[in-house]
């Protein structure tokens, strides 16, 4: 008691170097002592207070594994993981924040800390442990927290990807629709889970888009009939998969997915512009380069133009600038240089009222504006 007291006494008066060796010497001398865990507490606080943080992790790791019933081996468990990612040591913070799952199931903070766990293996590119630790928390926590629950399925998915498991990967992705509608009615299922959805419906298109840039126009003029025809198809799946994503009602994805059927109808007219079979003699060439533009050159471009300014009514409805916005501004500027000058993004919105962000509702924009962006021109 005496030497608890001292101590404290000690750390009071500012002399904390000898506190701390008189905490030490209480939980060396006495090691029953009922001042042992407060000790032991101390110790490992003036050592993070002064910035020794191997050794405030190692008290306060000594104290957690040898009192887990102490009334600080909680908060000793949660404060030796924030140093340990202080120190960048993420997959031993992940390994204390499971410790902390597997001791106090019980306790609300378990939830959320089972997922720093992932996010911190995540972190350390130990995707393995990653994609088990997030799928141990869907396991226990599916819909305690519906946005987090949706973003452990996204993490899950890359991870996947990273470790070369694309075939899993897609697998997962095919049941994201159905993850969403488990959770639908989760009170904490917001816009931002519905961001991560559009994450994975816009990764869909990209690769369907993809698809489309693939395909050349080559060989005589059969062959190039052909291509157009399949272009054509795959241009239909992209403005489906679009409408798909603008029904999610996501600022980020809306204007990607936009972006990204602009970008198709303007790539599609440039390459028309070269696809002309060389058996063609030079009065054909021109006879069927006329045909070429009337039908589908200047009506694509014209269906570009339609879903790139969609953009621009967007970033002046919400005040918003992201990368896809950028893009189109640089696309209509190839596109129609005289009507859309090089614009940066200080020179369209005012200055402090951009916003970069990427999940809040578009709740001006009806669902049924979304068909209407697919016109006969």
């Amino acid at each position: 008691m005496d030497l608890f007291n001292a101590a404290q006494l000690l750390e009071e008066m500012g002399q904390v170097d000898r506190a701390i060796e008189d905490y030490k010497r209480l939980t060396e001398q006495y090691p029953t002592s009922e001042h042992v865990e407060e000790s032991l507490f101390r110790i490992a606080s003036n050592y993070e207070k002064f910035f020794d943080l191997p050794k405030a992790i190692k008290y306060y790791e000594l104290l957690a594994r040898n009192y887990p019933g102490s009334k600080h081996a909680k908060d000793s468990i949660i404060n030796a993981a924030f140093l340990r990612i202080g120190l960048h040591q993420y997959q031993e913070a992940a390994r204390m924040y499971e410790r902390y799952v597997d001791a106090y199931r019980a306790s609300p903070d378990a939830e959320p800390l089972l997922f720093l766990a992932a996010q911190n293996y995540l972190k350390a590119k130990d995707y393995p442990e990653a994609v088990r630790t997030y799928r141990r928390y869907l396991k226990q926590f599916f819909k305690v927290n519906g946005d987090r629950s949706m973003e452990a399925h996204i993490r899950i998915i890359e991870c996947l990807e990273a470790l070369g498991r694309r075939s899993e990967a897609r697998d997962l992705e095919r049941k994201t629709t159905n993850i969403v509608k488990s959770l639908e009615g989760v009170d904490s299922f917001t816009h931002l889970g519905l961001s991560f959805y559009g994450q994975i419906m816009f990764k869909d298109m990209q690769r369907t888009m993809d698809e489309f840039q693939r395909a050349k126009f080559t060989g005589n003029s059969r062959a190039m009939a052909r291509t157009l025809d399949y272009k054509l198809q795959v241009i239909n799946t992209l403005e489906q998969k679009m409408v798909a994503i603008l029904k999610i009602g996501d600022v980020e994805w809306y204007s990607a997915a936009v972006y990204t059927v602009g970008l198709a109808y303007h790539t599609f007219a440039d390459d028309l512009r070269e696809a002309v079979p060389s058996e063609l003699s030079e009065d054909d060439r021109l006879l069927y380069m006329q045909t070429l533009e009337e039908e589908f050159i200047f009506p694509f471009e014209d269906k570009a133009l339609l879903y790139y300014t969609k953009n621009l009514e967007l970033e002046s409805a919400k005040q918003v600038w992201n990368k896809w916005i950028e893009l189109t501004y640089e696309k209509l500027h190839i596109l129609r240089p005289d009507l859309y000058p090089a614009r940066k993004k200080e020179q369209v919105l005012p200055v402090g009222e951009a916003q970069e962000i990427t999940a809040p509702p578009i709740v001006e924009l009806p669902l049924a504006g979304a068909g209407a962006l697919l016109f006969a021109p």
